[in-house]
């Protein structure tokens, strides 16, 4: 019979009072402190209490999703990722989720609303391995929804899933504790305790640092990392968050919370406009890759298929220009200037993903010759664009925003090669799928592209005075020619 003391873990009581205890006793990264201290009641309750109405709402929201996430989800995703290696699958596990957990936890600070959920954690006055527990539980299931939704969607194999788990637990309750212990370099890579007890500290220069929960790295690549050697003199929140269990959980209910107002004041719209475009093509991005993945294990299952090698090196290409794609967004530099209003927003989200709408839409029969030559047509285009991405590294955005004048390699050829590259693909995309639809979708993205052109350049020219001469002796988008340019 189910008994809600199954949702008691009990490992978590012995890891605490047995292990992270006599530790913080032996090796205390602050001297002095007590574990029969203020709220330590609260926490226990938080530990025990907290712990069981989590699991059973996590519990209710995986079993609604799982049936959204069984008909979104091709079978072959999860089939192609669960022939990896275990070590492979339990390291990608930790990496999506701490990245869901990053963003998860970003917008649990920069939201007002969400912040009065998380001021309770931000409320712990003396970090060690108990108070780890004081979580609101609506905090902790929108924070697990964020990082473990993607990994049942995307299929991972159970062992990895829970080698991951545990590895979390251990390591949630380390850098919580009151325990002097350096990573050494790791301490870059790795989330440690002096890297979360910043994140804890209240202390002005270091709000809105350190989201990540177990890869430090996450933060250095977003640039919130702030991690100086000295220890935060110190912690909690001015805000008058009550001491009592009951009254904690009531909290965000009863009043607004100051410091996530105040934090949301800090940040400028540009920077918010900046984190959320980042988010959303992690997320997206992300998608599009483990969808790839699923793609080309569906194609080495099928050798017989005519081009098979060809169609097999267009897949990985495009798995290659998604993957450099979300890794120059994550370390993109800072934006110098951006287009303003809604109109540019528009055309470069539409221009990004208007091709997927053949996804949906009817495609024509062409002759295996015309689909093979389209294929050959998309794999050109599509490592042309990898290349021009390449050059274009930290400087590439979706959006039309000046970060760094490249002028150097395919951009000394003409000023937006990787639009050039993309028309290459796209050509090929329309070849390969000839029908009244694809040419119709194809020629709103040429329409398309070409305006985002266009934003860029009005964009560029009042950022960089040196912009003006560069176009004057480098075409827009045609190499060897001043058609399609703008002066």
């Amino acid at each position: 019979m189910f008994d809600l003391f199954d949702l008691i873990d009990p490992k978590a009581i012995v890891i605490v009072f047995m292990i992270f205890v006599p530790l913080e006793h032996l090796l205390p990264l602050h001297e002095g402190r007590l574990y029969l201290r203020r709220a330590l009641s609260t926490d226990l309750l938080h530990l025990f209490v907290t712990g069981v109405l989590f699991k059973i709402g996590f519990l209710i929201l995986i079993a609604g999703c799982m049936v959204g996430i069984n008909s979104a989800v091709p079978n072959v995703v999860g089939e192609t990722i669960r022939t990896q290696p275990f070590w492979l699958q339990t390291i990608e596990v930790i990496v999506v989720s701490d990245l869901g957990f990053y963003l998860a936890h970003r917008l649990l600070h920069a939201v007002p609303f969400l912040w009065r959920f998380h001021a309770i954690h931000h409320s712990i006055e003396e970090l060690d391995a108990l108070a780890a527990h004081r979580v609101h539980p609506l905090d902790q299931l929108f924070v697990k929804a964020t990082s473990l939704l993607p990994i049942y969607a995307f299929g991972f194999a159970v062992g990895p899933f829970i080698v991951a788990g545990v590895i979390y637990h251990w390591q949630a309750l380390l850098v919580h504790s009151n325990i002097k212990i350096g990573f050494g370099p790791l301490k870059w890579l790795v989330a440690s305790p002096l890297f979360h007890h910043w994140h804890h500290a209240n202390e002005r220069q270091a709000f809105d640092k350190n989201f990540a929960g177990q890869l430090s790295i996450i933060d250095a690549l977003f640039g919130t990392m702030y991690m100086p050697e000295a220890m935060p003199s110190k912690y909690g929140t001015d805000e008058p968050v009550p001491d009592a269990y009951l009254g904690q959980l009531a909290y965000p209910f009863t009043r607004p919370a100051q410091r996530g107002l105040q934090i949301s004041e800090l940040m400028h719209g540009r920077q918010i406009e900046d984190f959320a475009g980042r988010a959303a093509i992690l997320i997206i991005f992300t998608f599009l890759m483990v969808w790839e993945i699923g793609t080309i294990g569906g194609i080495f299952h099928a050798e017989t298929l005519d081009g098979w090698s060809l169609i097999l090196t267009s897949r990985i290409a495009a798995f290659i220009f998604l993957g450099c794609s979300l890794l120059f967004t994550l370390v993109r530099l800072p934006a110098k200037s951006s287009a303003a209003g809604l109109a540019p927003r528009v055309v470069s989200i539409a221009g990004t993903f208007v091709m997927s709408l053949l996804v949906v839409l009817p495609i024509g029969d062409v002759p295996t010759e015309v689909r093979l030559f389209g294929t050959t047509m998309i794999v050109m285009g599509t490592l042309l664009s990898i290349y021009c991405l390449i050059w274009l590294g930290r400087s590439f955005s979706m959006m039309a925003t000046a970060r760094k004048l490249v002028t150097a390699g395919p951009y000394s050829i003409v000023r937006h090669p990787l639009y050039a590259a993309e028309a290459i693909t796209i050509t090929g995309v329309i070849i390969a799928n000839w029908s009244v639809s694809s040419v119709t979708v194809g020629a709103c993205w040429f329409a398309l592209q070409y305006r985002r052109a266009l934003n860029e350049e009005h964009v560029l020219r009042a950022a960089f005075p040196e912009y003006q001469k560069y176009a004057e002796r480098v075409p827009m988008l045609v190499p060897h020619s001043r058609t399609l340019s703008t002066r």
